[in-house]
């Protein structure tokens, strides 16, 4: 059938971006998960695809490959309809492919990006035959080194190349079509591209058209067991000119869809998505952290010594209040000897705090995101340590308050010693007077005995109840100065935790949707003119990790 590669393919300008955009995730989170080729193979990816949507989204690049004289360039000539390409069995001694451009709009930057040579590209817009190759404007057709070159250069440059082009042609000669070189290198390794590749049998004309049947039903068997059973197959034949007629219109239906740069990205997200979608883990409940919280708060409240502070803090009040509220002739000796408050919150064992809940919260993650969410909790060691001693010398700094009743009692006890030392004075006076215990007497001593009395049992009650107020004052403030650590401990640690468990989890979400059946692996992308807008969208979010 002739046309494009795969007509039933259909990709959706839609469905790209979010691919994209999840890889760009993975290589940006992925915190050593990915083992090395894979994470360098997402790379490489992004970085290709960012590229490619930045350059001409008019153009189409094919790539013709294929070993020593398989007659690949004889072909890249049938097809541009010139002699453009050398041929024969001595190679150029250069590393650097053909390009043979369809069109006159320019395409420098595209080709400087595949680094063709200047002198190795050639316009194909001529006015003798313009009519019949219009339909072709827009390819760029690559006439590649040979891959089985003894020259390293040419094969590093063939490497390079099959890794950029948006199609590629594979050109096998019935000699060395079962090679094994090309099967295990080259074609078995591209099982996920054959959307966007053709394999051709060429030099047909050396075959009976029995032979170059049978030939090609044996390569499509070889294909079928590189995981390539629904790559397009073609015979051709540069000299007789078999085939190339039905390449250049299955090559001008691709060139008329711009859909080959789509579906190289989608090939190659298709065929990384398999090593991805193994690498998936489980989510973390994102309430892991909030589990961990009472532990940490119980360890950092104990480091900042809020069972002691509120200690000295209640003693301070309790001294003020007996003092203010004692019987005045006794209540000077009520004092407290201060300890020394702490003046610091040690880092060290903080750090140690910040470690330890890092590591319970993280203890089946990967060794990577372990040393991640570690190097978070530490880094958040200096800001908590910092709240916390704020927190405590704020307490500590706060002036001892006085009851409105202090006040009264103070006022009270005063009168009653006024009391009691008129009603001495008086029985005094009056037994002086009289040198005896006279009514007057009786009277100034029961005065003074009342006084004392009610001076004692008031300072007893006065005393009880301030008590009773320093210990409620001490529990409240072990609550305000808990709840103080709590929040300095969500505020700079347990806050630091759980954005990146939650990117951890994002990064699990976007590695499983490249698991088989997800919508990563979903045919996409960019199209057409129409589609410009979304290029430039996804130019940008690739570019974010190419720059």
């Amino acid at each position: 059938m002739i046309g494009q590669l795969h007509p039933q393919r259909s990709w959706d300008a839609s469905d790209f971006a979010g691919p994209l955009d999840r890889l760009s995730l993975i290589v940006k989170e992925e915190s050593g998960q990915l083992d090395r080729s894979t994470a360098v193979a997402a790379k490489r990816l992004l970085c290709r695809a960012g590229q490619r949507l930045r350059l001409s989204g008019d153009h189409t690049v094919v790539a013709i490959a294929g070993g020593t004289g398989s007659g690949k360039s004889s072909l890249f000539n049938a097809i541009a309809g010139l002699e453009l390409s050398q041929v024969g069995i001595h190679r150029p001694t250069t590393a650097s492919p053909y390009a043979c451009v369809w069109g006159s709009q320019d395409v420098s930057d595209l080709l400087d990006w595949l680094d063709v040579p200047a002198a190795r590209r050639i316009g194909r817009e001529s006015v003798l035959d313009a009519d019949t190759e219009a339909a072709l404007r827009g390819l760029v057709l690559l006439d590649l080194p040979d891959h089985d070159s003894l020259d390293v250069a040419h094969r590093i440059q063939v490497d390079r190349l099959i890794g950029l082009v948006d199609v590629l042609v594979w050109v096998l000669d019935p000699q060395k079509y079962a090679d094994a070189a090309v099967h295990e290198r080259y074609l078995r390794p591209l099982h996920a591209h054959s959307d966007v590749m053709i394999v051709v049998l060429n030099q047909t004309d050396r075959l009976d058209p029995g032979q170059a049947q049978t030939c090609l039903q044996d390569l499509r068997w070889m294909l079928n067991d590189d995981g390539l059973g629904e790559v397009r197959t073609m015979l051709t034949s540069a000299t007789s000119r078999v085939g190339v007629s039905d390449l250049r219109a299955v090559l001008t239906t691709t060139v008329a869809s711009r859909q080959a740069t789509a579906g190289r990205i989608s090939a190659d997200l298709a065929a990384l998505s398999i090593r991805l979608g193994q690498l998936a883990r489980p989510e973390i409940d994102p309430d892991v952290v909030g589990a961990l919280a009472s532990a940490a708060t119980d360890r950092l409240a104990e480091l900042a010594g809020i069972d002691r502070v509120a200690a000295e803090r209640s003693e301070d009040y309790l001294t003020r209040g007996l003092r203010r509220t004692g019987w005045p002739l006794v209540a000077w000796r009520h004092r407290h000897d201060r300890g020394t408050l702490p003046f610091a919150v040690p880092r060290t064992e903080v750090d140690e705090v910040a470690r330890s809940t890092a590591a319970a919260a993280t203890g089946d993650l990967p060794r990577g995101w372990r040393r991640r969410l570690e190097q978070t909790a530490v880094c958040a060691t200096g800001p908590l340590a910092d709240g916390l001693d704020a927190a405590v010398h704020a307490q500590v700094e706060t002036p001892i308050p006085s009851a409105w009743w202090w006040r009264v009692a103070a006022v009270l006890n005063w009168l009653l010693v006024l009391s009691l030392a008129s009603g001495a004075t008086w029985a005094v006076a009056a037994y002086l007077t009289t040198n005896a215990l006279t009514r007057p007497a009786w009277i100034g001593a029961a005065v003074a005995g009342a006084a004392l009395l009610l001076g004692l049992l008031c300072a007893t009650a006065f005393t009880r109840r301030v008590r009773r107020q320093t210990s409620l004052r001490q529990r409240r403030m072990q609550v305000d100065l808990r709840a103080e650590v709590a929040a300095q401990t969500q505020t700079w640690l347990l806050s630091a935790l759980r954005p990146e468990l939650a990117t951890y989890n994002a990064l699990q979400r976007a590695l499983g949707s490249f698991a088989p059946g997800s919508v990563a692996a979903a045919q996409p992308v960019v199209p057409s003119q129409a589609s410009v807008p979304i290029v430039e969208k996804l130019a940008a979010v690739t570019a974010s990790q190419t720059e």
